[in-house]
């Protein structure tokens, strides 16, 4: 196992890590959000982050062609039908109920780079996961799931709490323990990595990891942006 060649390489195998490629997380059949009052045309997805080129859209069942389904911005979700030509003829009328079918990714790459460099601030004093040795890397694979899903359960918690989704979406469980979820899930990956890292040091002849021992970043949530 060598080095990771680049920043690039570090991204691609902690999204494979955690799971997280374009066809990693289906969503066969959800309703959509946005008025269906026979005008409307624009609606948006229940998650971000979708896959465009995936996005199938129905209206009681009766599919739109790819052709009439434009996504706007795959990161908030948003797309809007055509309906110009084609079955159906006219917007989703009155108490229909529109679905869509997609696939979604919970990272950006710039989210995934964020974490294996903060990773690397642990491992390596600096903040270039290319400079991670190569038996440190699970370790570091570790600590970057740890710092993403920390950041997603900050994001969902922010998410959680806007309007839209109190109104359109039905409280469940699962919805709102998502947040506590992934804090979870980044608490167990920041414990392994812990240990996969002061092994590492103790198998090399060690006593102890470098000097700056266990740094953890604090930090603190930022106020929700219009992309998420």
């Amino acid at each position: 196992m060598a080095n990771w060649p680049s920043q690039q390489a570090a991204i691609d195998d902690l999204r494979r890590f955690v799971n997280d490629g374009p066809l990693d997380r289906p969503v066969k059949r959800k309703q959509v959000i946005g008025r269906v009052d026979g005008i409307n045309t624009n609606f948006m997805t229940w998650d971000d982050r979708i896959i465009p080129t995936t996005l199938l859209v129905s209206v009681d069942d009766a599919p739109y062609a790819a052709s009439q389904v434009v996504v706007d911005d795959p990161i908030l979700g948003t797309f809007h039908l055509i309906v110009s030509a084609g079955p159906p003829v006219a917007p989703p009328p009155l108490q229909s109920t529109v679905r869509a079918a997609y696939y979604f990714q919970y990272f950006l790459d710039s989210e995934l780079s964020e974490a294996l460099m903060l990773s690397a601030q642990i491992i390596t004093e600096g903040d270039d996961p290319t400079m991670i040795a190569s038996g440190l890397k699970p370790a570091a694979l570790h600590f970057g799931s740890s710092f993403a899903y920390g950041k997603q359960a900050m994001r969902w918690a922010q998410r959680k709490s806007a309007q839209f989704l109190l109104e359109e979406e039905p409280l469940s469980d699962d919805v709102m323990n998502r947040s506590n979820l992934f804090q979870r899930m980044s608490d167990a990956y920041y414990n392994k990595g812990l240990k996969l890292r002061d092994s590492f040091y103790m198998r090399d002849g060690r006593r102890n990891v470098p000097s700056f021992n266990v740094f953890k970043p604090n930090t603190s949530p930022t106020p929700p942006f219009p992309r998420r």
